[in-house]
């Protein structure tokens, strides 16, 4: 599994997972994952995404939260919302 990640912007980034797309954004008061499909637990791309999105986490002192803007994208916000104790 490929996981593939695009910068649109400053605190703005996109990432890919077996062809599911989520979104990164910093607001003033949050960071914000957006449909976030996550590489497969244990692998590589997972301590890779994990690793970043902590130093994010950490370096903004901000909240995560996770939307989900269809059913079909809860997938893996569950994982996000233990982790993080993040609202859905």
């Amino acid at each position: 599994m490929s996981l593939t990640v695009e910068r649109i912007a400053d605190g703005l980034w996109q990432w890919s997972v077996a062809g599911e797309t989520g979104t990164y954004a910093e607001v003033p008061a949050a960071i914000l994952l957006i449909d976030p499909p996550l590489p497969a637990e244990g692998s590589p791309e997972a301590e890779r995404f994990w690793h970043h999105l902590d130093r994010d986490v950490a370096r903004t002192a901000r909240a995560v939260f996770v939307l989900v803007t269809c059913s079909q994208n809860l997938r893996d916000a569950d994982r996000l919302v233990a982790r993080y104790r993040a609202p859905l």
